[in-house]
C-alpha cells in the first residue's frame, strides 16, 4: 500500500526539497496553511505529516492540537521541521503530541530514516486494528453478498480474488477455496494485456457503474455460460479493489422473453396486444411501400359492462375467450391478424396489394363475425350484439391518418346514434370535428378568455311593434375552428366551467349597452344563464358589482333559464333565484313547453316571465287557426301573473294569431334579427321605436 505523506510548508524551496525525498517513500501532498493542512488531513488521512511551525494563518502548534485531540487522527505521526532552534519550541512541540522534531536545514538521510522509522512503527501499531476492521467489514460484506441473487467478486488491484459470494460459487461450480487467491481470469477471460475490465470509471474513489459488458464463459465443468457484468474500482483501508457484479443472462433472457410475451400477447385470450399492433403498423408504414391498401375493422361488444354486472367477471372472461377464439380462427381463414385492444374491443387488420380484395374481404369478415356471434349466442344462451367500424385506405394515405382514433371515433358515434349491432364505415370528417372540440376544450381549460367573443342584441316588441326590452346573445366566430357552432362551443364552455367567466363577460356587455342609452329610453335586457354559473358561490355578488360599476339598476337585468335547466337541479336553482330576486333582478323561464320540467316546481320559483318555445310558434301557419297548446300556455302564465313572451316569431300569420292571445311581447326575425350593439343603439335613438 502506497504511503501518503502530507507536507505542511509555505516556503517553495523547502517544499521542493521535501518532495524530492518523500516521493521516494510514497505519494506527497502539500498544504501551505494551517487550515489547509487540517482540511487535507480530513480528506486524505495521510500516513505521516511533515509540519512547519511558522505558517501564514496559524502556527503549527494549532495543527498539532487539532489533530491530536481528534480520536480519528491522533495516531498519525507528526514530524516538526522548522527553522526555530530554541529548546522551548522543541519541548512544546513534543508535549503537544509531535512524534519528532528536526531543525532546518535538515539532513536528508536523517529525515529519511526518521520518516521510515515512524511509518514502520505506525504499521506495527495500527496493523492489528486494521486487520480487525478488515475482518469485521469482510464479515458484514459477506452477509450482505450472501443475500444477493447476483454473483459478486472482489479482487485486489492485481486481479487476485479476495472475496466471492455463494451465488458466484453456485453459478460457476467452484468451492470457495478454489477461487480465493486465484486470478480473476480463471472465471472471466479478460484481455491478456489488461487483467481488469475497463468499463469502470473511478473518480476520487467514488463508485460509478458503467454500461454492462457481456462475456461468454465456461463453468468449472465446461458448461457454456452467457453473463454480463458491471465492474467498478473502490478503495478502503486495505487499498484499491475491483468489484464485479455478474448476472446470468440465461435468467435475464428468460425474463425478457416473458416480458415480450406479455407485451405482445394478451394473457387472457392469447390474441396480439395493442403494443403488437403498433409495432406491426409502424413496420408497415416505415417502409418505402406506397402501393397496396390496409383493411382494418374494430369490433366492440355492446353493453359488456352490463354483462359483467349480471353474470360476473369469471363468466365474462369465458365469453371473451370464446369470442377471441372465434375471431382468431376467422382471421386465419381470412388471412387477417387479430388484436385485443381493451377488455371487449378487438381489431382485425390486413395489409394487401389490391383494393378490390380489401372490399371483398370486408364483406366476408362482416358475415363471418355475425355467424360467430350466433354460435356464441347459442352456446352461452344469451343474445349478444357487436358494433363494428371498418376502414380501407391506401398505404400512402394511412401514413397521414390516425388509424385507431378514426375507428374509435366512428365506433363511439355509431353507438351514440343508436347504430349498435351495425357494421359501418369509418368517416374521418367525424374525427376532425372531434379533434377540434377536444382542442377547444383544452384551450378553455387553460384560459377561459382565450377566444375573442362578441355579443349581439335582439329587441323584443309589444303587440303594436314598439321595442319594450332586449335579449343579449353570445356570438362565436372563430377563423381557427370554422366548423364548430355556437351551441357546441357553449357546451364545451359548460363542461370546462369556462362558461362562468364567459357569463360575466355577457353580463358586463349588457351593462355596457345599457349605460350608453339615455335614462328615459333604458329598457330591460335579458341574459341567458346556465346551471354552472349558478354553482358559483359568488355569482350574485359579482353580478351586483358589475351593475354598480356601470351604474345600472338591478331591475334592468333579467336572467333567462331554460326549462330543462330548472329540472336538472331544482334545489340549487330555487335557492339562487331567490337570492337574485331579493337583489331586485328578475327571472324568465325560456323554451317553455318542451316537457322536461315539473309544473309544481316551476310554480314555486320566483318567476316574472315565461317564454313560449319556438317549436310551438312554428306550428302557427294560419292566423285563424286553432292552436290549443299556445292558448293553454298563455292562459297558465296569465293565471300565474307572468309576462308572456313568444319567441321565434317569423311570419305575419304568427303575429296576427298572437295578437288575439294574452301575449305581452314578441321576439323574432319578423321584427328584428340580432344586431350589433352599435346598430341597436342607433335604432333606440329613433324616438318612436321605444315604448
Amino acid at each position: 500500500m502506497t504511503n501518503k505523506i502530507l507536507i505542511v510548508e509555505d516556503e517553495a524551496v523547502a517544499i521542493a526539497a521535501m518532495q524530492k525525498l518523500t516521493n521516494q517513500l510514497g505519494v506527497s501532498y502539500v498544504a501551505t496553511t494551517a487550515q489547509a493542512a487540517i482540511a487535507m488531513t480530513y480528506d486524505i488521512e495521510p500516513d505521516i505529516i511533515l509540519l512547519d511551525l511558522g505558517l501564514p494563518d496559524f502556527d503549527g502548534f494549532d495543527v498539532i492540537s487539532a489533530l491530536k485531540s481528534d480520536e480519528k487522527y491522533f495516531h498519525i505521526p507528526i514530524i516538526v521541521i522548522t527553522s526555530t532552534t530554541d529548546r522551548e519550541s522543541h519541548l512544546r512541540a513534543i508535549r503537544s503530541g509531535a512524534d519528532d522534531f528536526l531543525s532546518k536545514p535538515f539532513d536528508y538521510k536523517l529525515l529519511q530514516s526518521r520518516i521510515t522509522a515512524l511509518l514502520e512503527r505506525q504499521e506495527r501499531l495500527v496493523a492489528p486494528t486494521i486487520n480487525a476492521r478488515a475482518k469485521d467489514i469482510e464479515s458484514k460484506f459477506s452477509n450482505v453478498l450472501g443475500m444477493l441473487s447476483e454473483a459478486v467478486i472482489v479482487s485486489d488491484n492485481q486481479g487476485e480474488i479476495e472475496l466471492v459470494n455463494q451465488y458466484c460459487l453456485n453459478l460457476f461450480g467452484y468451492q470457495k477455496d478454489e477461487l480465493i487467491g486465484q486470478n480473476i481470469k480463471l472465471l472471466i477471460p479478460f484481455d491478456d494485456n489488461d487483467p481488469f475490465p475497463q468499463n469502470h470509471r473511478p473518480v476520487d474513489d467514488y463508485l460509478l457503474l458503467a454500461v454492462p459488458t457481456e462475456f461468454n464463459v465456461n463453468t468449472k465443468l465446461g458448461k457454456p455460460l452467457s453473463i454480463e457484468f458491471n465492474s467498478s474500482e473502490y478503495s478502503d483501508i486495505l487499498g484499491k479493489h475491483y468489484l464485479l457484479v455478474i448476472r446470468d443472462l440465461t435468467e435475464k433472457r428468460a425474463i425478457q422473453a416473458s416480458l415480450v410475451k406479455r407485451a405482445m400477447f394478451d394473457s387472457l385470450t392469447g390474441l396480439n396486444t395493442l403494443t403488437a399492433f403498433h409495432l406491426d403498423f409502424d413496420k408497415q408504414i416505415s417502409t418505402e411501400r406506397t402501393q397496396g391498401v390496409i383493411f382494418a375493422m374494430m369490433v366492440d361488444l355492446d353493453d359488456f359492462h352490463n354483462l359483467n354486472i349480471l353474470y360476473g367477471h369469471e363468466w365474462c372472461d369465458k365469453l371473451l375467450i370464446k369470442l377471441a377464439s372465434g375471431i382468431g380462427n376467422l382471421c386465419i381463414l381470412k388471412r387477417l391478424k387479430a388484436y385485443r385492444l381493451m377488455s371487449d374491443r378487438f381489431l382485425l387488420c390486413a395489409f394487401m396489394e389490391d383494393g378490390e380484395d380489401a372490399y371483398g374481404k370486408s364483406a366476408l369478415v362482416e358475415l363471418a363475425i355475425k355467424d360467430m356471434i350466433k354460435s356464441v349466442d347459442h352456446q352461452f344462451n344469451i343474445r349478444l350484439s357487436m358494433t363494428a367500424t371498418s376502414l380501407i385506405s391506401t398505404m400512402d394515405e394511412i401514413k397521414h391518418k390516425p388509424l385507431l382514433q378514426l375507428l374509435e371515433m366512428s365506433l363511439t358515434i355509431a353507438k351514440h346514434n343508436a347504430d349498435r349491432g351495425h357494421f359501418i364505415v369509418a368517416d374521418d370528417t367525424h374525427y376532425s370535428h372531434r379533434i377540434d372540440l377536444a382542442s377547444i376544450s383544452q384551450l378553455l381549460l387553460a384560459d377561459p378568455n382565450y377566444f375573442e367573443l362578441s355579443v349581439a342584441i335582439q329587441p323584443k316588441v309589444n303587440l303594436t311593434g314598439n321595442i319594450t326590452s332586449f335579449e343579449i346573445l353570445l356570438r362565436w366566430n372563430s377563423e381557427e375552428y370554422p366548423d364548430i357552432g355556437l351551441q357546441e362551443f357553449i357546451g364545451l364552455a359548460e363542461n370546462t366551467s369556462a362558461i362562468i367567466d364567459i357569463g360575466y363577460f355577457v353580463i358586463q356587455q349588457a351593462c355596457l349597452f345599457l349605460s350608453q342609452i339615455p335614462l328615459t329610453k333604458r329598457r330591460r335586457v335579458s341574459v341567458n344563464l346556465s346551471l354552472r354559473q349558478l354553482s358559483d358561490n359568488h355569482f350574485v355578488t359579482k353580478v351586483e358589482d358589475i351593475c354598480d360599476a356601470y351604474k345600472i339598476a338591478n331591475n334592468l337585468i333579467r336572467f333567462e333559464l331554460t326549462e330543462s335547466m330548472v329540472a336538472d337541479d331544482i334545489s340549487l336553482v330555487a335557492e339562487k333565484l331567490e337570492m337574485l330576486t331579493r337583489s331586485n333582478f328578475s327571472i324568465s323561464i325560456d323554451d317553455f313547453g318542451t316537457g322536461q320540467s315539473n309544473l309544481r316546481y316551476i310554480h314555486r320559483l320566483p318567476m316574472a316571465e315565461l317564454k313560449i318555445d319556438k317549436s310551438f310558434i312554428d306550428d302557427i301557419i294560419d292566423a285563424d287557426g286553432d292552436y290549443p297548446l299556445v292558448d293553454s300556455i298563455c292562459a297558465m302564465a296569465r293565471a300565474m301573473g307572468l309576462t308572456i313572451v313568444a319567441e321565434g316569431v317569423e311570419t305575419y300569420a304568427q303575429v296576427q294569431y298572437l295578437s288575439g292571445t294574452s301575449c305581452d311581447e314578441i321576439q323574432g326575425y319578423y321584427f328584428y334579427r340580432p344586431m350589433p350593439l352599435s346598430t341597436c343603439l342607433a335604432l333606440i335613438n329613433e324616438a318612436d321605436t321605444v315604448d
